[in-house]
């Protein structure tokens, strides 16, 4: 691949990325604007809001605004800073609601899947199975030693298999986002070649025809002139 197409894709991507850095920045700042309006508001009679939910809700919003500022300029701190904002907001909100809602990881790692490459993917979904391991964990210590066991054995292997499928589904979503935007570029250097190939030979064609013209040019001209010598040559035998 050429380096015009290479910088042809380089730019597409980062057109996508961007694009979809903006819709997320402004979904998780109304999902961390809306967590903060119910944590000041709480329910009356309930109990007083967690550390966790200001946590959360300040997280999503700082990250999401963060990501606004920095899209333009530095895209990947820009998307890291909003994967690191809903993966604290989810985990808090996990700490929250209890290990039962682990689900809610399937967020942060669609996410990352989106903005991050690879390597960095595969951080993020080993800090998600650390969390969820935590989390039970720490659940299941809270819980007496009996039903508890069991019941957070069941809880910890339906939530690393909700992980799991998330994670695969993710990838396998961006890998095919990937083979799809290659299989653009194979295209776009084809028709670039292509091109590169019709002007070239129209150039050609063009020159022929300019020297055909000239022959054309050349041989009017001599069959005048052979006929101008004609002529004199016939006048003195007239």
């Amino acid at each position: 691949m050429s380096a015009e197409a290479t910088g042809f894709v380089h730019f597409e991507l980062a057109e996508i990325r961007r694009s979809s850095l903006l819709v997320a920045a402004f979904l998780t700042c109304g999902v961390g604007y809306t967590w903060l309006l119910f944590t000041v508001w709480p329910e009356t009679g309930g109990p007083s809001p967690a550390s966790a939910s200001w946590c959360g809700g300040t997280v999503a919003i700082m990250s999401a605004l963060a990501a606004l500022k920095l899209r333009h300029r530095y895209l990947t701190a820009a998307s890291c800073v909003l994967v690191i904002g809903v993966l604290v907001g989810v985990a808090c909100a996990v700490f929250l609601l209890g290990p039962a809602h682990s689900f809610l990881f399937i967020i942060p790692i669609a996410v990352a899947s989106v903005f991050l490459e690879r390597s960095a993917f595969y951080a993020v979904v080993s800090v998600v199975v650390g969390l969820v391991v935590i989390r039970v964990f720490h659940h299941v210590g809270n819980a007496s030693e009996g039903a508890g066991t069991s019941a957070g054995s069941t809880t910890v292997g339906t939530a690393l298999a909700t992980v799991a499928v998330a994670s695969a589904a993710s990838w396998l979503s961006a890998h095919r986002f990937q083979i799809a935007l290659r299989a653009t570029c194979i295209g776009y250097e084809r028709a670039r070649q292509n091109s590169e190939l019709a002007r070239t030979r129209q150039g050609e064609v063009s020159r022929a025809l300019k020297s055909l013209e000239e022959a054309s040019y050349r041989l009017t001209r001599s069959n005048y002139e052979l006929g101008l010598a004609r002529a004199r040559a016939e006048e003195p035998v007239r």
